[in-house]
């Protein structure tokens, strides 16, 4: 396993040679990541991937389109 920051991401992506890889880097860091999607011809925030480092506590929070939410809370 890598050495993982507070929140890491992997990200693949077809016709990209290189996939990316990503974290925050001061200790008390966080991150934010959107999805989109088309739609019928117009484009839609998909999913909403917020990290944040609150004191100790990691928390992961992920936001969908359709409504559904999800929260993920950790020690560092």
């Amino acid at each position: 396993m890598k050495n993982v920051r507070n929140f890491w991401i992997d990200v693949e992506v077809d016709g990209r040679q290189v996939p990316v890889g990503m974290g925050p880097k001061p200790k008390d860091g966080g991150m934010n990541a959107e999805i989109y999607i088309r739609d019928k011809g117009s484009i839609k925030k998909a999913v909403s991937i917020t990290g944040k480092a609150v004191g100790d506590k990691l928390i992961l929070s992920v936001h969908c389109l359709a409504g559904e939410y999800i929260q993920i809370k950790s020690e560092r």
